[in-house]
């Protein structure tokens, strides 16, 4: 895990991204607001351009968007405390396998699922209603999310939790409904 950016970490993320088939773009600085016009629209997996965001902004947080990427992200911002709790919702849930990001949110234990989609579901905020407590976001066709290694407002860093290949989508994120 990082612990400092470097010169060239960002890009190394952002070309590691690309190397997995998803379409990236800069975001400003330990924010998530985008770096450049259009944001995740203008996202790309092109490695020249890429290279060309980076080298002009080392330190940009790393972008991925969603939809051109074919990913959902489940998105978990408040209900669960710790990776016991996460195994435990993941369990409960049917929540297979997957490639999850730990974020750098620290006022909560914050992880995002990233799973695999021809359609990318739709951008919602969601909780469960079954466990009210746990809620977040999906992020699908119209989002993004920041890459592990990018920096969050809070100061900490995006990480891998679990280094897996991206599984399917299942049903219990597909069921998700827009929060009331």
């Amino acid at each position: 895990m990082l612990t400092k950016i470097e010169p060239s970490a960002l890009m190394d993320v952002a070309l590691s991204c690309i190397a997995r088939g998803w379409h990236v773009f800069p975001c400003k600085h330990k924010t998530k607001e985008p770096a450049i016009r259009g944001g995740f629209l203008s996202a790309s997996n092109d490695e020249a351009k890429v290279r060309e965001w980076w080298t002009v902004r080392p330190t940009a947080n790393v972008g991925i968007a969603t939809g051109a990427s074919g990913l959902t992200v489940l998105d978990v911002d408040h209900g669960l405390s710790n990776v016991d709790d996460l195994r435990l919702y993941r369990s409960a849930k049917g929540l297979p396998t997957t490639y999850t990001v730990r974020t750098g949110r620290r006022d909560s234990f914050g992880v995002q699922m990233y799973f695999q989609t021809s359609e990318p579901l739709k951008s919602i905020a969601w909780v469960d209603l079954v466990q009210g407590d746990i809620r977040g976001d999906v992020r699908g066709g119209t989002g993004y999310v920041l890459a592990a290694g990018s920096l969050h407002p809070s100061g900490d860093f995006y990480a891998p939790l679990v280094d897996a290949p991206v599984a399917p989508v299942p049903d219990y994120v597909r069921a998700l409904r827009a929060a009331p």
